[in-house]
C-alpha cells in the first residue's frame, strides 16, 4: 500500500470525504457507487461499485430503467411495460 499523507476525519454522521485528487485519480464522479471491501489483513478498500449480474438480461433491464427519466410520452410508457414484462420473466428464470 502506498501512503498519501492525506488525513480526513469522520463527521457525526460516519461521512469520510475523498479527496478530490483521489477521485479523480480513479475516475470516481459526484454520484459514483463506492463499494467497501476489507483484505486479508482488515484494511478498509474502497472500489467503484460494479453490480454483478446473473445474466445479461438483468444489465439491460437496469440500463432501460436508467433511461425511463430521458423519455416522454408514448416512448416511455412502452418502455415501462417492457421493463416490467421482462423484470417478471427474468423472476421466473
Amino acid at each position: 500500500m502506498k501512503a498519501t499523507g492525506i488525513v480526513r476525519k469522520i463527521d457525526e454522521l460516519g461521512r469520510l470525504v475523498i479527496p478530490k485528487e483521489i477521485r479523480s485519480t480513479h475516475g470516481w464522479e459526484n454520484g459514483s457507487s463506492i463499494e467497501i471491501w476489507l483484505d486479508e489483513q482488515g484494511n478498509v478498500v474502497l472500489r467503484e461499485y460494479r453490480p454483478q449480474y446473473r445474466n445479461p438480461v438483468e444489465k439491460l433491464l437496469e440500463e432501460a430503467k436508467a433511461a425511463l427519466p430521458a423519455l416522454d410520452g408514448a416512448a416511455r410508457m412502452h418502455l415501462e411495460q417492457a421493463v416490467m414484462e421482462l423484470s417478471t420473466a427474468v423472476r421466473h428464470v
